[in-house]
Order: C-alpha cells, then structure tokens, then sequence
C-alpha cells in the first residue's frame, strides 16, 4: 500500500511538472530562445540511431591508417571551434562522404557536418576539449575526451562539462568516414535548460 501512496504522489508531480513545461512552451519568447539553441543541438528525428550506427559499421568498414594522426586532426576540429578555420580542419579531419552521430544529430557528408559545426559554433560562447586518451582494435579508433561548453539562454549562462568516447573509423588516406559519439547529452545540455533542466534532474533522481 505504501509503495502504491508514493507512486501515485510521484505521478502527480510528474504530471505537474510536464503542466508548468507546457505553459511556458506557449510563451513565444521561451520558444524562439529553445529554438535558437536547440536547431543546432538536438535532432528533429525519430530515427532509429542504434540500427544506423550498426549498419553504418557494416558500410564503412575503415582502414588501419596513421590513428595517431588521425586522432590529432579530429582533436584539432573541436579544440579551435570559433576561429576562421574551421572548414579547413574539417576537411582535414573527415571524408567527404561518411556517417556521423553525436547522439543527436545524424550527418552522411562532409559539407552538412560543417554545416551543422558552424552553426553550433556561433550559438554556444566557447568549448574547451581535452584528450584523455586513446586506442585502437583493428580498424576501431576510440577517442576519450572531456568538453566543457559555455552558453547563455535566458538570461543565464551554463557552464557544463562532460566527459565522452568518440567510436572513429578511417579510410585509406586516414580520414574518418564513421564517427559515433558515447556521452550523456542530458547532463551537457538539457539539463541546463531553466525548468526542462529540473524536470530532467528530478525524473533522474528517482529513476
């Protein structure tokens, strides 16, 4: 009997927590500023990124390139996110057919990806990685690294800072054709957001 008193009082704060998100989605200020940020953040699908991350390792097998060099150009892509020369370490970086995910956004070209960097580039205040380490298994390249990004909405400015793997393979001239990210979106974004940010936080806590 207790266990259902305390389930039925979670499921009514859950249920008031979703009705204050839904009022302030009708305000259209909170709703342009989400916007802003979130078009370069999240994705508008609902794709199955699991199946795509198993069938992209299928298509894009990889080659035992220079990882070592590899890891460097790929490092050099986010280490100097806000200057002019983004679009050459891209290139540098990435093939220009290949599948990336971030665990929220899926890209197969190079062009998009660069696309979708710049626009990020321009709405966070600035991103700091660091290289923990990596590794290699066959024509696997595993990336460790930390992010720490700075962005303000509302009026308020976030700091977060995540640690995550990057899963890379390359082609024969070294550059990545697949890219999938492992790391908690959540705790480097949406949490951050005023009230989904809570939301998140209290469901978390009593998951």
């Amino acid at each position: 009997m207790r266990r259902e008193v305390k389930g039925s009082h979670l499921f009514h704060q859950l249920r008031a927590n979703i009705a204050i998100m839904i009022r302030l989605l009708l305000s259209s200020s909170l709703v342009a500023c989400l916007a802003t940020i979130l078009s370069a953040c999240t994705s508008s699908s609902h794709d199955d990124f699991a199946g795509q991350y198993l069938e992209a390792l299928e298509e894009h097998p990889g080659a035992e390139a220079d990882m070592e060099a590899a890891t460097g150009r790929f490092m050099a892509v986010f280490e100097n996110f806000h200057d002019n020369k983004l679009r050459e370490r891209v290139e540098a970086a990435y093939a220009p057919e290949l599948y990336f995910n971030d665990t929220m956004h899926t890209f197969r070209d190079r062009n998009t990806l660069h696309a979708y960097l710049q626009r990020t580039a321009g709405r966070i205040e600035s991103m700091e990685v660091e290289l923990l380490g990596w590794s290699r298994q066959s024509t696997d390249l595993y990336v460790r690294w930390t992010m720490k990004t700075r962005f303000r909405i509302l009026g308020r400015e976030s700091a977060p800072r995540t640690s995550g793997m990057s899963h890379l393979r390359l082609d024969d001239a070294g550059k990545i054709i697949l890219q999938q990210d492992f790391w908690d979106s959540s705790q480097g974004f949406l949490e951050h957001i005023p009230v989904f940010g809570g939301s998140i936080r209290w469901l978390r806590a009593r998951l």
